[in-house]
């Protein structure tokens, strides 16, 4: 989980920790994002990262850069815009397929990604 925003971070750490999934918390900054998702031995089923996290770690930089390491890993991407928190699968679709931030729907998007990742794996 990468965001450059400690509140918004720590809100989507603890709704997907409640609901029993690991999280790998990156810090502020965008470097430390690509150490972990390099250096993490198990696998990173999901990404999820803050579009604008910040330097070399950024939300879209960061999917393609673990990508290639990691390409079974899922990603789903947020966007905060005073005073609302946005959803969105792909980046490119911000303005066409985001969705208002919600725990309930938050917590859809995870379990619909993970299961499509893993019936879409041998």
């Amino acid at each position: 989980m990468a965001s450059d925003i400690s509140l918004v971070g720590s809100v989507i750490q603890e709704i997907l920790n409640d609901h029993g999934y690991r999280v790998l918390r990156a810090g502020e900054c965008g470097v430390s994002s690509v150490v972990i998702g390099h250096s993490f031995p198990g696998p990173i089923h999901l990404l999820v990262a803050d579009l604008d996290h910040g330097g070399p770690g950024k939300g879209r930089d960061l999917a393609e850069n673990l990508a290639f390491l990691r390409p079974h890993m899922q990603a789903v991407f947020f966007q905060a815009q005073s005073p609302t928190l946005w959803l969105v699968r792909s980046p490119d679709a911000f303005d066409e397929e985001r969705v208002q931030f919600a725990p309930g729907t938050l917590l859809q998007w995870v379990t619909g990604i993970l299961s499509e990742g893993s019936a879409a794996r041998p």
